[in-house]
């Protein structure tokens, strides 16, 4: 693989390698902006966050249908009536 294969075909804080230094600050949406917008645009912790949220409530619905279960069984052994 040579240097130049990666060529207009790249994107992110390293620029997009296509030999232009005045589009070099690109934002994530494609705005050319100063180094703040651009450094902030490119941030990943505002996705983490979310996808935290997300599994931890995935999470959280999978213990509560986890105690469900438990619950139902318990009653179930609880309702068996030996002859």
């Amino acid at each position: 693989m040579n240097r130049f294969s990666f060529q207009g075909k790249v994107c992110g804080l390293c620029g997009n390698y296509d030999g232009k230094d005045g589009n070099d600050f690109i934002t994530r949406t494609g705005i050319i902006g100063d180094a703040i917008e651009f450094g902030n645009s490119w941030k990943v912790h505002d996705v983490v966050l979310v996808m935290r949220k997300y599994f931890h409530g995935l999470w959280q619905i999978t213990i509560a249908i986890s105690e469900m279960v438990t619950v139902l069984q318990c009653w179930s052994l609880k309702s068996i009536t030996i002859a």
